[in-house]
């Protein structure tokens, strides 16, 4: 009797001691088929309407997130070398810029230029043209590399990460944006698109609202009318998300501003004190010549 007793125990504990590590590995291996099987689905999506993005990424590198964000929206996007972090980010259908600040998250900033054009009813549309992503505060010292999907290869250019040198667009002045950094004509050209984009976006803004208000004045003249109650359950519901979006758009625009007007601040500041070092710079050089000649 003792002698089972002493052999048993051991059997017990090993079989199930066997059966703990059968569990944790075959877990294990589940989790591990899992998070392989979901870095498979790392996706970027725009609508075929262009006007909301879904993600889909796990701890994607910036640079992917770059290169992923102008192929599938068409947007140059423009990345400060010195950003390097890894993103994770789900949702679905969100409208385009908010959706494109949230990809991006808190940890940098971004600044968003836009373009105008007509629809085929005449409507004016606003469109993101370029991104710019840049760690906080460090946009003026910014070496940025493009990623461009709408450059095609001609002599002497590269795409997908490299730094153009004169990227095809319909914009001349862009060349600009290839100047040293921190130098007087890269500022100047900074602050001539900061203002341009800070008009373009309070044009936007004042466009959307004027919109909305008019989508808002239907819907409560629909809800005033006669209606059956699934109707009116109806109407109300789209004015309601109706009035969520307005007010989404309002929040974003308002913020757009706000970055854009800090944004003009510190490159007013900043060119001013370059061109004060200049002018010193100058009288210098003026009075060592002056001095010299009388020598």
């Amino acid at each position: 009797m003792n002698s089972y007793r002493s052999t048993s125990g051991p059997i017990k504990i090993g079989i199930i001691t066997l059966t703990i590590y059968v569990y944790f590995t075959i877990f294990s291996l589940s989790a591990v088929a899992e998070k392989l099987s979901s870095l498979g689905k790392h996706f970027i999506k725009v609508s075929k309407s262009g006007q909301t993005i879904s993600v889909d990424i796990i701890n994607m590198d910036i640079l992917d997130i770059a290169r992923m964000l102008s192929k599938e929206t068409g947007i140059k996007v423009f990345l400060d070398e010195s950003v390097s972090h890894k993103v994770t980010s789900k949702f679905r259908n969100i409208p385009l810029e908010p959706g494109i600040k949230r990809l991006l998250g808190p940890a940098v900033s971004s600044a968003f230029v836009f373009n105008k054009d007509n629809g085929p009813s005449g409507q004016v549309n606003y469109r993101i043209d370029t991104i710019k992503i840049f760690n906080s505060g460090n946009m003026l010292s910014a070496n940025f590399k493009i990623f461009d999907s709408t450059v095609s290869e001609t002599s002497g250019k590269k795409k997908d990460g490299k730094t153009l040198s004169h990227p095809k667009t319909s914009n001349p002045s862009s060349e600009l944006w290839h100047q040293t950094p921190g130098t007087p004509g890269a500022i100047r050209h900074e602050i001539m698109q900061a203002r341009k984009n800070l008009s373009m976006i309070r044009e936007k803004s004042k466009v959307e609202a004027a919109y909305t208000g008019e989508k808002l004045a239907r819907l409560r003249m629909k809800l005033s009318k006669r209606l059956s109650p699934d109707e009116r359950v109806a109407i109300a519901r789209e004015l309601s998300q109706a009035r969520q979006y307005i007010a989404a758009r309002k929040s974003l625009n308002r913020r757009m501003i706000m970055d854009e007007e800090e944004n003009l601040r510190k490159l007013v500041e900043e060119g001013t004190k370059t061109d004060s070092r200049k002018k010193f710079a100058e009288r210098q050089r003026e009075s060592e010549r002056e001095r010299n000649l009388r020598e």
